[in-house]
């Protein structure tokens, strides 16, 4: 979804960032995402599968643009609206206070609209014991339309950023930091869950299931 291709009707020298969902509306704070759809069959992540245990991401329809949980940066910013016939670009600087800020572009929502959205942006769990680092949620190698092809943590263009409950995410744009935009992650209400692990062997016998994986999947759920 893109906002109208209208110009901006802002004064040319003001700039306003903005964090919105997948419909351009603003939020109030960003969720730590699904890792997909949850809808996909077989995986249940809209994740495509491995490839040397870095996801494949083929196309620009991956994982990221299909969580109900992703966001997009927006910024409003008539001054960098240089060229009326083309679509420009600018940086705007993205980060959790658990993951460093890196760059991302914001591409013009078309000709003459001093608008510039970013792609979909997940926030991701924070990196667990016992698990390679490869495989942690925020070091995937994410397609980029942006940038024709995979991104490695931390690149331009990034799209996944660690963070827990008690984080906050915090954008602003490059060549103009005053221009920013920060909020919490997970501003519902808290509640308390008390969990009680049992485990059992597998129907008809087997090995029980590893102590560590139970903690591990405990850990990723909290």
């Amino acid at each position: 979804y893109m906002p109208s291709a209208m110009p901006s009707s802002m004064p040319t020298d003001t700039c306003k960032l903005s964090i919105v969902n997948s419909e351009c509306s603003e939020v109030e704070h960003v969720n730590i995402g699904h890792f997909g759809n949850d809808i996909s069959v077989g995986s249940g992540t809209g994740v495509d599968g491995y490839d040397n245990n870095v996801l494949k991401n083929s196309n620009g329809n991956v994982y990221v643009d299909l969580d109900p949980d992703r966001f997009h940066i927006l910024v409003e910013w008539p001054a960098m609206n240089k060229d009326s016939e083309s679509v420009e670009k600018i940086i705007v600087e993205l980060g959790t206070d658990l993951d460093v800020k890196h760059e991302i572009e914001c591409q013009e929502t078309g000709q003459d609209t001093g608008m510039f959205k970013s792609e979909s942006q997940l926030l991701t769990t924070t990196d667990l014991s016992e698990v390679l680092e490869e495989k942690q949620d925020d070091k995937f190698a994410t397609y980029s339309v942006f940038s024709g092809g995979k991104v490695a943590d931390e690149g331009l263009n990034d799209r996944t950023h660690a963070a827990n409950i008690d984080s906050e995410i915090t954008a602003r744009v490059k060549t103009r930091i005053e221009c920013k935009s920060s909020m919490p992650v997970c501003g519902r209400d808290r509640r308390i869950v008390k969990v009680r692990v049992t485990v059992l062997k597998k129907p008809g016998g087997g090995n029980v299931v590893m102590a560590n994986e139970v903690t591990k999947q405990i850990e990723r759920a909290t």
